[in-house]
Parts: structure tokens; C-alpha cells; sequence
């Protein structure tokens, strides 16, 4: 755990160090404002997911492995049921939020912020199906591997940015580009895998409830976005408002799509 933890530094830790080495305190400032929110939710995610593990370590304790899988999926879907709604909204409000946050800031440095935004809140997207999966790896004891893979991942992302920094002129982006598709391939790809892996169940076991909480993500950003195109909110008051009756609208769409009876 102490490992995985220097691998988590390693990999989207540094960030706001290497920005201020490589490009300059005005590319750190916009990093870290965009990671402002971002780090809330992502704290959001990690304790809603954190109250189905013991109720999941009961279960596999009493061995029944079919109930501690459907245990397991509906952690998922309420996990997403729940955290979710902020992430699009933020998504989808995020520059109109850094506009009024942020007045004294150039349209082009917020659309920077902005962009580092979405590119942080892309894997917490995800995350909010991988989290109880993470769960599972503690509950079965098997966590060598997700440490390594953590820390091969963290790595890769340190010598790839020194790259990209060196060798393009992405600038602050390339920083957060990569650890963002690397976190991605992690709770998409093994996070999944490894937990099916470590029940003993086929890979592709909890991937039909992960596409039901990505299309249920993928209708919410569609309304959000038709919703906003029809507002210039350029006011708090207004941007309550609107969040109010997205945030309505899309706890009831994820009711439909994603819960089952």
C-alpha cells in the first residue's frame, strides 16, 4: 500500500512541480486551478465507494462468490448512480464556472483551464465504475500486481512528459494528456480484468454494467449540453439555476438507465 501510494505520486502527483520546472509559474497557476474541483470530486467518488467494502468483505467472507458479484455490480451502478451527476455538470459548466470564479483571467487562459479540467475529470469519469472493482483486489488479498502496474504506469508518465515537454510545444497540456490516457487504460482495462481475474469469473464479467453507466453518462452530457446551449450564464444566480435543473434531470435519467428493479 505504501508502494502503491509513491506510484500514485509518480503518476499524478508531480504534476504541478513539472509544470513549474519545465514551463513556468503561469502554467503551474492554471494547473492548479483546474484541479480545484477536480480533486473534490474525485474525494466524492472515493468515499461513496469506499462505504459498500465492508459490506462486500462480509460477503465474500462468507464465500457465496454469485452474491458477492451482484454485490459487487450494484456498488458499481450506485456509485455511479450518485457521483456521476456532479462530473458531467461539472463537464458541462466547468468553463462558465472558471469564467465567474476567475474574472481577472484572459478567455484563452480560462479555455486552458478548462481543457486541463476535463482532461483530470475524464478518468474520474470512469473511476466512478473502478473504484468498488479496486475494492475487490483488497478483499482478495491480491494487490502485488495492481502495484506494480501502478507504478510501471507512474513511470511511463514521468518519461513521457519529460518527452513531450522536450520535443513539442504542447506545453501545460502535455503534462495532463498523458497521465489522463494512462489512468484511463488503468480503470478501463486492468482495474476490470483483474478483479473478474481474482473471482475466478470471465474478464469481460463487469463490463455490460460499466457500458450501462457509460451510456446513462452519454445521455446526460447530450441533455446537459442542449440544456446550456440555451443559457448565457454569466451570473452565479444563473448557473445555480441551471445546475439545479440539470442535476434533477439527471439523477431521473440515471434512475431509468442505469438501476435495475
Amino acid at each position: 500500500n505504501s508502494i502503491n501510494q509513491l506510484a500514485t505520486i509518480l503518476l499524478d502527483g508531480l504534476d504541478l512541480i513539472i509544470c513549474n520546472v519545465f514551463i513556468g509559474a503561469l502554467g503551474m497557476s492554471l494547473m492548479s486551478y483546474s484541479k480545484t474541483i477536480p480533486v473534490q470530486l474525485a474525494s466524492l467518488i472515493a468515499m461513496v465507494a469506499n462505504i459498500f467494502v465492508p459490506q462486500m468483505t462480509a460477503i465474500y467472507a462468507d464465500g457465496d462468490k454469485g452474491k458477492f458479484i451482484k454485490e459487487t455490480k450494484s456498488a458499481v451502478k450506485i456509485c455511479s448512480f450518485l457521483c456521476s451527476v456532479p462530473i458531467i455538470g461539472f463537464i458541462v459548466f466547468g468553463y462558465s464556472f472558471f469564467r465567474l470564479w476567475l474574472p481577472s483571467l484572459t478567455d484563452g487562459e480560462i479555455a486552458t483551464i478548462q481543457t486541463l479540467s476535463l482532461l483530470t475529470l475524464l478518468p474520474s469519469l470512469f473511476s466512478i465504475f473502478s473504484y468498488p472493482l479496486s475494492a475487490v483486489q483488497t478483499i482478495t488479498c491480491k494487490l502485488r500486481l495492481p502495484v506494480i502496474v501502478t507504478m510501471a504506469i507512474g513511470i511511463i508518465n514521468v518519461v513521457l512528459v519529460f518527452v513531450l515537454l522536450n520535443v513539442t510545444d504542447m506545453g501545460v497540456l502535455a503534462v495532463k494528456i498523458v497521465s489522463s490516457v494512462l489512468l484511463m487504460f488503468k480503470v478501463l482495462v486492468f482495474t476490470p480484468m483483474y478483479a473478474a481475474k481474482n473471482l475466478n469469473v470471465k474478464l469481460t464479467e463487469f463490463y455490460p454494467t460499466i457500458l450501462r453507466g457509460t451510456v446513462a453518462n452519454g445521455v446526460m452530457l447530450g441533455v446537459f449540453a442542449v440544456i446550456a446551449s440555451f443559457s448565457d450564464v454569466n451570473s452565479w444566480t444563473k448557473l445555480v439555476i441551471m445546475v439545479g435543473i440539470c442535476g434533477v434531470l439527471g439523477y431521473v435519467m440515471n434512475y431509468v438507465i442505469l438501476l435495475d428493479k
